[in-house]
């Protein structure tokens, strides 16, 4: 049986630190600013993000929790249970 070569890619490309820097810096909110933050530093998807509540934060000890609530008035979806 002849097998084909496998493609080994370098994975995704991901943004350096000063790009990331760079996209908070033309943030005109702070409201936007921490959501570049968010995505950046917990790897959450944007529906994720954006389906959080203030509860589902806290500050000691840090933690995040994502909950699905059913469909939500910004039409963000969930797609993982807890962080």
């Amino acid at each position: 049986m002849l097998k084909q070569p496998a493609e080994h890619g370098r994975g995704p490309q991901t943004l350096t630190t000063t790009q990331i820097e760079r996209v908070v810096e033309i943030c005109r909110t702070p409201r936007d600013r921490l959501i570049v933050h968010m995505l950046f530093e917990t790897g959450l998807r944007p529906g994720d993000l954006l389906a959080l509540w203030l509860e589902d934060v806290r500050i000691s000890p840090p933690q995040v929790r994502v909950v699905d609530r059913g469909e939500l008035v910004n039409n963000a979806e969930i797609k993982q249970r807890v962080l």
